[in-house]
């Protein structure tokens, strides 16, 4: 994977997913990306159609996850269970610092419900984020697109945050996943994302 800057960093609350072709979220999904060496599976799927769709190129975007490592077990979906474990997630905090300092990205996309609370005690602009439990709360009146974000030691960095449903559940097959219930101006579901996404990128150079 190239790690030159990027303009768009894209933070996901499951498991490693560093390579587009390889799922390194669990240890099986570990295993089938070694045997197969490509998973297209549902995370991947819908980012990448979502990202086509506001023609945000894949090589302009870095990919992170909030809390790194791979699960034990079969399970991929879901909260990480690294959640529990305040001092690695103090860990995991400071290394996504670091690639912010590294990548200087123009605009964050936190993937989930469970990285807005992440992010939130890491700048005082996302301090609206503690605490969220559902889309309900992060799609309230100044919650939603966070402008201006600036992160300790680089406050010469201006970063446009904005908190997107998981991809793994934009799309359940051919039904719509939890993104229907989002809700940006006067529009709803996939429109309200597409239109926050637009807002957070408007006047950025791709």
């Amino acid at each position: 994977m190239d790690y030159r800057q990027k303009q768009t960093l894209a933070a996901d609350a499951c498991q490693q997913n560093h390579d587009l072709r390889t799922r390194l979220d669990c240890e099986r999904g570990f295993d089938t990306s070694l045997k197969r060496g490509e998973e297209r599976n549902s995370t991947w799927r819908n980012l990448i159609a979502l990202l086509e769709s506001v023609n945000i190129r894949l090589e302009d975007c870095f990919f992170t996850n909030a809390f790194m490592g791979i699960r034990e077990g079969t399970k991929a979906k879901g909260p990480s269970p690294a959640i529990k474990d305040q001092a690695f997630v103090g860990h995991c905090r400071q290394f996504f610092l670091e690639q912010v300092k590294m990548q200087k990205p123009r605009v964050i996309f936190a993937l989930g419900l469970y990285v807005p609370p992440f992010l939130s005690p890491l700048a005082q602009e996302l301090g609206v984020w503690e605490g969220v439990e559902n889309f309900k709360d992060i799609d309230g009146p100044g919650s939603q697109i966070i402008k201006g974000v600036r992160f300790p030691g680089q406050h010469d960095l201006s970063i446009n945050v904005i908190a997107l449903t998981h991809p793994s559940y934009r799309m359940l097959g051919n039904v719509v996943g939890n993104v229907k219930h989002r809700r940006y101006k006067t529009l709803m579901g996939n429109d309200a994302e597409i239109e926050l996404i637009k807002d957070a990128v408007a006047g950025l150079q791709f």
